[in-house]
């Protein structure tokens, strides 16, 4: 009964819609601008070439692990790292290539679109002066 419990009130937590007005929400609601994209780009693609480059060296080393004590114990115990460290070196490759699919996706989205509001300058006339008043111009970066 606890554990039923237990599981329906994480259920309702997991799925219900969050306050509006609270910090957590607001960070997710709000649109994201080019930086951001490409930050997170390079974050990912960094851990996703890292983790291509460490996968293959896990596994040549856990094989060599292995083909070092297949001979000398019978039972198997001296094996499980060598298993254990290819088993990692697999999971790495694997993690490997989501990260970078997202990675790619993020840079895609980053060099997209591009919006920004920024002030210009334009000159106009004050009495017998010219003078430069600031007007606000929204700039649209398409990327094709």
């Amino acid at each position: 009964m606890i554990i039923l419990l237990a599981i329906v009130s994480i259920t309702i937590n997991s799925f219900a819609q969050g306050d509006p007005h609270s910090r957590v929400y607001a960070a997710y609601s709000q649109p994201h601008d080019s930086t951001y994209y490409m930050n997170k780009s390079s974050s990912l693609n960094t851990a996703g070439w890292l983790l291509l480059g460490t996968g293959p060296v896990l596994m040549l080393t856990g094989y060599l692990v292995y083909q070092n004590n297949v001979d000398t114990d019978w039972l198997g115990l001296n094996m499980i790292p060598g298993i254990g460290c290819m088993v990692l070196g697999g999971a790495a490759i694997i993690t490997s290539i989501p990260l970078l699919i997202t990675a790619s996706n993020y840079k895609k989205k980053a060099l997209g679109v591009s919006l920004s509001l920024q002030g210009n300058k334009f000159p106009c006339l004050q009495g017998s002066m010219v003078g430069f008043r600031y007007v606000p111009a929204l700039s649209v970066k398409i990327s094709l």
